[in-house]
């Protein structure tokens, strides 16, 4: 299946071969989950439809196959068919701000803020989770004038980063700021985001001290909280490590990102035979690692990935900018458990 650009709130795609003898509702749900991660927030708001939903939209006449609207969740398109949703403008909800939620600022200015995201944070409010989030946060700080700057559940954000996940966000202050920065995630990128990770092993396929990921990711079919790889059905995903320290207890990565899909990073390293200490969702099996470092890791109690850098076109000023955190204290405790000096 081919999806073609998102605009004007639709997704269209073409069905392949593989999909021959699909339910139109598993189409679309296939679409759906296929879009970039940026692309999803965009249509979507913080949560991808169910096929519960997606059966409403269908039954609502919202989807079409070769330009006719069909309300059958049960057709099964012709391989080769051109599919196209029309998602519905989700309905708004007040958001409360909320002062209590703290971040670091590293830069500021009428256009932007970057922050350093702290671990435990959730981005945005979603099903179940109202408060508390970055985004509650924002709004205390910002003022309502950041309400409807982007989606109604995720105002001013333009990317995301995992609850475990630290490190470095930008956000747009402005509707001006907003589209700038979402079209730097689009092909050719002109955002660059590098992450510090710590593992146990090295990545299988590499050499020496380096090398590169390339591995489809999908969403895991036995588990819709996890993504997996994919070779069938997966999204085309690329990630560039090289070891940025040897320790004696593992290596700290520093990670690129060629593609944005949802947990790559996470799904990649795991998948080469070097998950990130910590993982809750793709970590190493406790029994696989030296006493020490697995105590520690379970003391961290979360993925050990930072998003250490970040370069983007300033939206106003057109010039490059590039922005650094270092790894946050828990981290650094992991890293030096590694490095034998606790």
């Amino acid at each position: 299946m081919t999806e073609s650009a998102a605009e004007d709130r639709a997704v269209s795609a073409t069905v392949e071969a593989a999909f021959i003898g699909l339910r139109l509702d598993g189409v679309v749900l296939a679409m759906c989950e296929a879009l970039e991660e940026e692309d999803s927030e965009r249509l979507f708001g913080a949560e991808e439809p169910s096929r519960s939903q997606i059966t409403r939209w269908i039954k609502a006449g919202l989807v079409a196959v070769d330009g006719k609207v069909i309300t059958k969740a049960g057709f099964v398109p012709n391989s080769g068919s051109s599919v196209r949703v029309t998602v519905p403008v989700p309905a708004p909800s007040a958001l409360d701000p909320d002062p209590s939620v703290s971040f670091e600022i590293v830069f500021e200015d009428d256009a932007i803020l970057v922050i350093n995201k702290p671990a435990g944070l959730v981005v945005h409010p979603a099903a179940g989770n109202r408060g508390g989030t970055l985004v509650n946060g924002l709004l205390a700080y910002l003022g309502a004038a950041l309400q409807p700057i982007g989606g109604e559940l995720r105002p001013g954000l333009v990317h995301r980063l995992d609850k475990g996940t630290t490190g470095l966000m930008v956000v747009a202050k402005t509707e001006h700021a907003y589209v700038q920065l979402v079209r730097q995630f689009a092909p050719p990128r002109t955002v660059h985001r590098s992450y510090l990770a710590l593992v146990a092993k090295l990545p299988k396929g590499g050499v020496v001290s380096e090398g590169m990921i390339d591995l489809p990711i999908g969403r895991n079919p036995r588990d819709r909280l996890k993504m997996a790889v994919d070779q069938e059905r997966g999204r085309p995903s690329v990630t560039h490590w090289r070891v940025e320290q040897r320790l004696q207890g593992g290596y700290l990565l520093d990670l690129q990102l060629e593609t944005g899909r949802t947990h790559q990073i996470r799904v990649h390293l795991g998948a080469v035979g070097a998950p990130i200490l910590g993982d809750p969702l793709y970590g190493p099996q406790p029994h696989m690692l030296e006493e020490k470092i697995r105590v520690a890791a379970q003391v961290l109690g979360r993925q050990a990935l930072h998003a250490s850098k970040l370069s983007f076109v300033h939206p106003v000023s057109s010039h490059p900018v590039e922005y650094r955190a270092d790894l946050p204290d828990d981290l650094r405790g992991l890293l030096n458990v590694m490095t034998g000096d606790l």
